[in-house]
């Protein structure tokens, strides 16, 4: 016997609403229909929960990783940048600076802010959150009934709810991680421009 009264699809569910992570992490009991199909569906449904379960924390390690990187890179260009200005003025004020010291300080500090900006770019594309299918309580208040009388079709449709959110995160996920990795290249690219700044900083300082 299907759901009754047509409620809500769980498979087309409400965004903004309440998400599986905060649903009850216990095993689907169903009290009638087929014992063997019964035990089946409460697996599929506790197996489903898991895995979506497991891509929001995928989706919070990958934000995390993306602002560790980015705080790290930014404090190694304000390091850099502040031992360069303090340098460069001791030497400018020795009259001792090098025709060489100028052009490539400066195309090396103006490399880590082209980097830095398009890993902020891509950064914060990681950490944009993105809508993701989530079951209305709404919905499941209606289907209250429906379980208290061991409707299977219940736990079918909730399978079904879950399939849709764990293709709704996934791809979410997918798409925060090829952020990442663009945010990444550009974050090796403005420390190791900072680092090459600051390698021409001490030999300058050493010339004299």
């Amino acid at each position: 016997m299907w759901l009754e009264s047509r409620v809500d699809d769980p498979s087309q569910p409400t965004k903004d609403r309440t998400t599986l992570s905060q649903m009850p992490n216990q095993t689907s009991r169903l009290s009638t229909g087929d014992a063997d199909e019964g035990q089946q569906l409460s697996v599929l449904l506790d197996t489903a929960r898991s895995m979506v379960d497991e891509e929001v924390r995928r989706g919070e390690r990958l934000d995390a990783k993306s602002r560790n990187q980015f705080t790290a890179v930014g404090a190694l260009f304000a390091v850099v940048m502040a031992t360069t200005a303090g340098v460069l003025n001791a030497l400018i004020d020795q009259d001792k600076v090098d025709a060489w010291v100028y052009p490539v300080l400066g195309g090396c500090a103006l490399a880590s802010i082209l980097a830095l900006l398009a890993a902020l770019i891509w950064s914060l594309e990681a950490w944009r959150l993105r809508e993701s299918p989530a079951l209305d309580e709404t919905t499941i208040m209606k289907y209250v009934p429906f379980a208290e009388s061991g409707n299977l079709a219940v736990t079918k449709n909730l399978i079904k709810a879950y399939a849709h959110m764990l293709q709704g995160r996934r791809e979410g996920n997918t798409e925060r991680a090829s952020d990442l990795e663009n945010a990444t290249r550009a974050c090796l690219f403005a420390a190791s421009a900072s680092l090459v700044q600051l390698g021409a900083v001490f030999v300058a300082l050493m010339s004299k």
